[in-house]
């Protein structure tokens, strides 16, 4: 009977390949000392220590060589390749078609509910953003670098309206269905979300230019993020049978408001400044609210910034902001932080008048709609056909 060879050994795996090392380092220790007692001193644990410390780079590369093929390759990386997979002209018109639909009924929703359930507004607009938000999520960080835009104001104070709606001052009623629609917010946090929401994120509209442009999934969640919790503060405040003292107490409107932003930025500083200084200084491509803002010389804040700076002697007429200086970061800053207290003083007569009020919301609103508008007359006709052309 003819004998066969047997099939060659499979390759060692990285992990055993690094076992097999400690074993040798084991075994030349001890082989020029047989008569010795096998007693793990200093030198061993040298020599052991050295065969092992590539395991973590090694469990590395196994994990990265499982999921992506290749052992060099970033688990991150491949998931951002699968992200941002080209899809065919037919599909992306199929999507668009889809989100544009989607995007006119949920303001049809969100109209029927104001008129018809205005208690429910709230619990409509956490359902509905809760999606939007994860995905901009992976957007931001697979796709787009923009992970750092999560941590802005705009999302700090969005949850802070989040818990408002889910966390009544009575909770005594958790879990049933008075929690969201019989119960009103907390006494102590509302003036303060109304506050906030009707000034420095309703300005924000105006500020960063959103735009209804309702094919685009990130333009309408960016619109929405900023113009979603004032329209909730109305409802809340005015057509409900919530009862909110008309007076107000100046020192406690502004202070705890501003009190509330003091805390985010100092936390947003220590994100960036201190606990991922290093990082983002080794990745240009990462971009914040202060890297955009400062390189953005059309932005209507970078132009105002910079006004105040060269009458002030800080900066030249054609010198533009570095936003890795000290000077660009405290400038932008001190200016967030003045438009944060201007937007604010408005806000005691939109809580005693309700016209008032809905004019400043229908006002927003209509610059959102005119700068999509703007969008799809001067920019969507042209750019929409030349993608598919280009590619």
């Amino acid at each position: 009977m003819a004998q066969t060879d047997d099939p060659p050994p499979p390759p060692p795996s990285e992990d055993s390949a690094v076992l097999d090392a400690c074993a040798r380092a084991a075994e030349e220790y001890y082989s020029p000392r047989r008569g010795r007692a096998k007693t793990i001193d200093g030198e061993l644990l040298h020599a052991m220590r050295g065969a092992i410390q590539n395991l973590p780079d090694a469990a590395t590369r196994a994990a990265r060589r499982s999921i992506t093929g290749d052992p060099e390759m970033r688990i991150r990386d491949k998931a951002r390749e699968a992200f941002v997979r080209p899809k065919r002209p037919s599909v992306v018109r199929a999507v668009d078609k889809a989100l544009f639909t989607g995007a006119v009924g949920w303001i049809l929703l969100t109209e029927y509910v104001v008129l018809c359930y205005p208690k429910l507004l709230g619990l409509l607009y956490v359902s509905t953003m809760t999606p939007l938000l994860i995905y901009r999520a992976m957007d931001y960080y697979f796709v787009r670098h923009w992970t750092y835009f999560m941590f802005d104001f705009c999302y700090a104070l969005n949850g802070l309206v989040f818990s408002l709606i889910l966390l009544p001052l009575d909770a005594r009623n958790w879990g049933s269905w008075q929690l969201f629609c019989d119960q009103r917010p907390a006494a102590w946090g509302f003036p303060c979300a109304f506050a906030l929401c009707n000034g420095p994120l309703l300005a924000a509209v105006l500020a960063w230019r959103n735009s209804f442009v309702f094919h685009n999934l990130d333009k309408v969640t960016s619109t929405a993020l900023h113009a979603g919790p004032p329209l909730w503060t109305f409802v809340e405040r005015w057509c409900t049978d919530s009862d909110y003292d008309d007076r107000i107490d100046l020192m406690a409107w502004y202070s705890v408001p501003i009190a509330f932003y003091c805390v985010w930025q100092v936390l947003y500083i220590v994100k960036t400044e201190f606990i991922d200084a290093s990082y983002l200084a080794t990745a240009p491509e990462e971009v914040t609210s202060l890297r955009w803002l400062s390189r953005d010389e059309s932005n209507g804040m970078n132009r105002l910034c910079k006004y105040v700076c060269v009458k002030l002697g800080q900066m030249a007429p054609d010198e533009s902001f570095d936003d890795a200086s000290r000077k660009t970061k405290v400038t932008f800053w001190a200016g967030q932080l003045v438009y944060t207290v201007i937007t604010l003083s408005f806000t005691p007569f939109l809580w005693r008048y309700k016209a008032l009020h809905a004019l400043c919301l229908f006002s927003m609103f209509a610059t959102a709609i005119y700068s999509g508008a703007s969008y799809y007359i001067e920019v969507f006709s042209r750019r929409y056909n030349d993608q598919f052309k280009a590619s």
